[in-house]
């Protein structure tokens, strides 16, 4: 009974952690040695402290290829402390990565309980998209936005939600209408399937109204992905016309009802593309120098790479690289505004590899199974196209959507793979 007791502490622990995480610094924190202390990551110890409780009373650990490479990833982090240039930022990082690792690792205490945490993703879906319309309409943004201080003012009407940027919640969008998606099938009653539709439409105009041109291709591979392979055969082409027919539909209404804000994003579209074949051309950016940024950062990833053996620098130390020894122009920008570049610079090649290892596993077996259940067919869909979105935000380490998918396709995957098995 006593173990009972404590296996449902664990969980309530764990399931307010994981539906706090959604709002990360958004909600507000205390600044501690470095590390701001919000309220997920203050019930990130309670969630572990209950769970070690339970775990030593039923004397049982979790030990599969997923906890070793978790705790692999800790430990290494721990030892590259050592070799990091700036320890203030390795700290900083390490509190970043230790809020990350938690939610994946401590997943297995959803176990059972996987639609009730994906009904947390969606009403956390439904509160950031109620925020983004006020956002739209009033330029009113929460203190954790860029443009609560003052940022580009022409572009207060782009959203952010509860993130500190428009390419973040863009990120957020994507990663969540698989849900809806997958979702449509699994309630077929009226009401719920208008608010499926309702949000899904919500999701597609503030993605449109992000102006974030990495996540327009990401959604168009998206909608490729879920037409073309997560769908059944017979419905293939009438789901792809749809969903196609849908996001041309609300991107018009966009320009049409707001041709400032959207000729202005039509625009920038634009101009991203001649950027992108004058590179291709020329290998110069031009119109626009983001594109070049981002290729002199990953030169500077593979430099550093080289100079540490591989061992990459430490915890948050590629900024440090970048602002101290960089030989390519990155005009200011030290964050490496790519996941996969964050991850290979400053955890190194052994990380890297494990990682890419974890998540492709999880994607094949949640790929596999997508027509047993509706939502591991979501999270195939989100596995499948993070890895392009991961390419926008400046840093993925403290972006929690990531994590969270993760935990939750952790979960998905054990608990699917579990009774495959014991069919």
């Amino acid at each position: 009974m006593l173990s009972k007791g404590w296996a449902k502490s664990a969980q309530i622990a764990y399931f307010l952690f994981f539906a706090l995480s959604f709002f990360g610094p958004a909600l507000g924190g205390i600044a501690l040695a470095g590390v701001t202390l919000y309220p997920a990551r203050v019930l990130a110890p309670i969630a572990w402290l209950t769970a070690g409780i339970f775990f030593v009373r039923q004397r049982t650990l979790p030990r599969n290829w997923s906890s070793l490479f978790l705790g692999l990833w800790a430990l290494w982090a721990l030892v590259s402390l050592f070799w990091a240039q700036d320890i203030n930022l390795a700290v900083r990082d390490l509190g970043n990565l230790a809020a990350g690792l938690s939610l994946a690792a401590l997943a297995p205490l959803l176990s059972g309980k996987e639609e009730r945490a994906a009904g947390v993703w969606l009403g956390s879906l439904g509160f950031c998209l109620l925020l983004a319309w006020t956002e739209y309409f009033t330029a009113w943004h929460l203190p954790v936005s860029r443009f609560s201080r003052g940022a580009q003012p022409h572009l207060a009407r782009r959203p952010t939600a509860v993130f500190a940027n428009e390419n973040n919640f863009a990120v957020f969008l994507n990663l969540s209408l698989p849900f809806l998606w997958a979702g449509w099938d699994r309630f077929p009653r009226f009401l719920p399937r208008l608010g499926t539709a309702v949000a899904v439409f919500s999701c597609l105009y503030m993605l449109a109204v992000t102006g974030s041109r990495l996540n327009y291709l990401v959604l168009a591979v998206a909608v490729l992905i879920f037409a073309c392979f997560l769908t059944p055969r017979g419905r293939r082409v009438r789901v792809l016309a749809v969903l196609t027919a849908t996001v041309v539909c609300t991107w018009l209404l966009f320009v049409f009802f707001d041709p400032a804000l959207g000729g202005y994003t039509v625009a920038d579209c634009l101009a991203g593309v001649r950027s992108l074949l004058s590179w291709l051309e020329t290998g110069q950016s031009g119109g626009s120098n983001s594109l070049a940024v981002r290729v002199n950062l990953f030169k500077e990833g593979l430099r550093l790479l080289v100079a540490t053996k591989g061992a990459g620098a430490g915890p948050g130390n590629f900024e440090v690289w970048v602002a101290s020894r960089a030989a390519s122009e990155t005009r200011g920008v030290t964050s490496p505004h790519n996941w996969w570049l964050e991850l290979l610079a400053e955890y190194g090649v052994l990380i890297f590899t494990a990682y890419l290892l974890f998540y492709f596993d999880l994607l094949r077996r949640l790929w596999r199974d997508w027509r047993r259940h509706w939502l591991s067919r979501a999270l195939a869909l989100a596995l499948a196209v993070f890895p392009l979105a991961a390419a926008g935000p400046s840093s993925v380490m403290t972006f929690m959507p990531h994590w969270l998918l993760l935990a939750l396709a952790r979960v998905q995957a054990e608990t699917e793979g579990a009774e495959s098995c014991a069919c």
